[in-house]
């Protein structure tokens, strides 16, 4: 009897020991641990459609990623500033809990007194990220060109083309406001699409 108990419970440990086997050669093969493995990919992405879903009610949203035009001057923006809304799932390390981030953005006058100079117009853009990717089109005389979108760090002026503004930031008629983007440009750029690119 004591012999069968031991043959039993060494078999026991056999059989754990060829289950952790095998989920190590799968960890190693798909990077994905053992329940990860077996859980069906289809309800992740409906728990993630249904999360966006409630996001969009929660902020008015019809789509995913949406344009708004705000009516009020908020957390001390000049102006009332176009609001990009986004609402993903997961939910971004800038986003709020619900999946929800916006970027807002206002256009004011520049130092330039010339179309020629390229800098009569100033985009400042407000985001909950360190970084924007921004995309503009140029348009001038009957020449038309989307431009390639390029990648800004908070706290930067830059041009239409992602370069360093070249002109001196005391003939800008404001003050920055901190992790602020501005982009300098005249009335031949125009804005395509801006969004937060994930830390």
């Amino acid at each position: 009897m004591k012999n069968m108990k031991r043959i039993t419970f060494l078999q026991l440990i056999g059989f754990l020991g060829s289950i952790a086997t095998i989920a190590g050669v799968i960890t190693f093969l798909t990077g994905k641990n053992l329940p990860d493995f077996f859980k069906n990919p289809q309800s992740s992405q409906a728990l993630a459609a249904d999360q966006v879903r409630i996001c969009m009610q929660q902020h008015g949203l019809s789509e995913s990623r949406a344009v708004l035009n705000s009516t009020a001057n908020v957390d001390q923006i000049p102006g009332n500033p176009t609001i990009f809304a986004e609402c993903t799932w997961p939910p971004r390390s800038y986003s709020g809990e619900d999946g929800y981030s916006e970027i807002r953005f206002i256009t004011q006058g520049g130092p330039g007194l010339s179309e020629v100079e390229g800098s009569t117009q100033v985009d400042r853009f407000f985001a909950p990220c360190r970084q924007l990717n921004i995309s503009y089109s140029f348009g001038n005389q009957g020449n038309y060109e989307h431009l390639p979108p390029f990648v800004v760090k908070a706290d930067s002026l830059v041009t239409p083309e992602g370069d360093p503004w070249q002109g001196e930031t005391q003939s800008l008629d404001f003050y920055p406001e901190r992790g602020e983007i501005d982009v300098i440009r005249n009335l031949s750029y125009i804005l395509d699409k801006v969004e937060c690119v994930p830390e």
